[in-house]
């Protein structure tokens, strides 16, 4: 359970966080029409990370002792923040209120670096730890941040490959910080266990130990986890090399846990959606990801068994979907959608088409396929009755091959036949479908903007925060987010504010990102991993 919590919730705070457009999990609300941008993925997500913080420091017992004091002292009355950070702090005689305040009054969270690791005369090692705000840009900080940082640490050694620490000290927000720990010193995994929203950094000389860690399950799912994690955001930022970061990601090809491929899949759809605007690396990327995609594929199958769990479900509906990214021209793969797509729509009660994976084989057959797919979808939408088959529809929509098509889908989705808090499915799909889909969609937003906002006036704001992002979301270019900043610096929308900032901030920050990879020597390994 821990490790999707650590992969959606915990993984979007710190997506989200790591803009300059972020904001605190408290925020003072000045005006009523403030509440429905600040009570986001940052104030829900990054706040039950926090609270996960706070039950680690503390232990089940003593969590659960000041909860139940808070809600006894408190029942049939008001209360603070502040009043439950004390109940805690009453009963563990820890800092709870001090560490709390940092962790949600200020916007972002840390980078901790470790800078040095020293062997001492008594077998220990001493590691020294250095922590800084951490930016998604990799741009520096405009002010000084600091946080007290719970430190989980496990290490290379010991009887059972690892050494775990007892209790975890606190890092004071003030200083640096040097910690010993037990282990032969090949690698250390800081923040264990992933209990703390932040990322962490490792001397570049450690990270094959830590690679060659993965390979070998010698680190549990929830750091393998954290650590490509933590990695795809660091390169991101700039603060470790591409190409090193792709043969860390290259160690997890023969992952078995179905929660760490989800985060092996998630990040190769983030790499792609940057790549996408240099065909050159986008070409090399889909042939590493294909080598990693269609083994699993072979391994777990396309026909679900009597014995699956449901994270094997899950992971194998996943898997599916992400084919339609790269590995939509594979004969196998397009002869054996079109399979179970032919069965589906000659008999919808059949067992070919499972709903895990319904939206993905849409996807592949319309992308393969032309009008008579794209109109068999449309009948589908139409004859379907559970709304789940619905949005799957809409999805599928997004893959339409053609500008044509494409239009015709998005005018589909506003035309009044689709549920008002599904037809940005459509748009949203189209973008991520393909270079072409997205530079359509965001040109069919612009010209059609008075209708959207129409349509959402009465509205929560998040409809049209979902158009949006299925608008601009993804680009990788100065010029687009220069376009798309000027775009609706001339036709504001207030209520989306906040939205529309993340959104250009995250623009350019893949804009950098890019570059970084063009400069890096990214293609050079790629195309030396594809000729082994």
């Amino acid at each position: 359970m821990w490790e999707q919590f650590i992969t959606d919730m915990q993984g979007r705070a710190l997506s989200l966080d790591a803009l300059r457009s972020s904001h605190p999990i408290q925020v003072p609300i000045a005006k009523a029409e403030e509440v429905e941008q600040v009570f986001d993925a940052i104030s829900y997500c990054k706040g039950g990370s926090v609270v996960r913080m706070v039950h680690a420091i503390l232990g089940e017992a003593k969590f659960v002792e000041g909860l139940r004091n808070y809600m006894s002292n408190f029942s049939y009355g008001n209360a603070t923040t502040d009043d439950l950070w004390g109940a805690w702090e009453d009963v563990s005689g820890k800092p709870i209120r001090k560490l709390m305040g940092q962790w949600t009054r200020q916007m972002g969270f840390p980078l901790l670096e470790l800078k040095a690791a020293e062997p001492q005369p008594d077998g220990s090692i001493k590691l020294s730890l250095h922590q800084s705000w951490f930016l998604s840009d990799g741009s520096a900080p405009s002010s000084s941040q600091s946080w007290t940082i719970p430190l989980f640490v496990t290490a290379s050694g010991g009887a059972n490959g690892e050494e775990k620490m007892d209790e975890a000290p606190l890092m004071p927000a003030e200083a640096d910080f040097e910690l010993n720990v037990k282990g032969d010193g090949a690698w250390f995994k800081l923040n264990a266990g992933q209990h703390v929203p932040m990322r962490v950094v490792y001397p570049e000389t450690m990270v094959p130990n830590l690679a060659s860690a993965v390979r070998t399950k010698s680190i549990c799912a929830a750091d393998r986890i954290g650590l490509l994690s933590d990695y795809a955001a660091l390169a991101r930022a700039g603060r470790v090399d591409p190409a090193s970061y792709l043969e860390l990601l290259a160690a997890y090809s023969a992952e078995t846990d179905g929660t760490v491929w989800s985060m092996v899949l998630e990040q190769l759809g983030a790499l792609r959606g940057i790549l996408n605007d240099d065909e050159t690396l986008s070409e090399l990327f889909s042939r590493f990801a294909r080598s990693m995609l269609l083994p699993k594929l072979a391994e777990i199958g396309w026909s679900p068994l009597e014995t699956d769990e449901h994270l094997t479900r899950k992971l194998r509906g996943e898997l599916i979907s992400i084919l339609s990214s790269f590995c939509a021209n594979e004969p196998e793969v397009q002869a054996e959608a079109r399979r179970r797509f032919d069965a589906f729509v000659a008999d919808p009660s059949c067992s070919e088409l499972p709903s895990e994976y319904q939206q993905a084989v849409y996807k592949l057959v319309l992308a393969g396929g032309g009008e008579a797919e794209f109109e068999t979808l449309l009948r589908l939408f139409d004859t379907l009755a559970l709304n789940e088959e619905k949005k799957s529809t809409l999805m599928g929509l997004g893959a339409a091959p053609t500008p044509e098509l494409r239009t015709r889908a998005l005018e589909f989705a506003i035309s009044g036949k689709v549920k008002l808090q599904d037809f940005f499915y459509v748009s949203l799909s189209m973008h991520r479908a393909s270079a072409a889909g997205k530079a359509q969609t965001w040109e069919f937003f612009k010209q059609n903007m008075s209708r959207y906002t129409a349509m959402t006036d009465k509205a929560t704001s998040s409809i049209l925060d979902a158009i949006i992002i299925g608008a601009i979301s993804g680009f990788a270019t100065e010029a687009k987010a220069a376009e798309v900043r000027d775009f609706f610096g001339a036709n504001p929308l207030p209520r989306n504010e906040r939205t529309i900032t993340q959104q250009i901030e995250a623009i350019d920050a893949s804009a950098k990102y890019l570059q970084r990879v063009q400069a890096s020597t990214a293609k050079e390994w790629l195309e030396s991993y594809l000729q082994k």
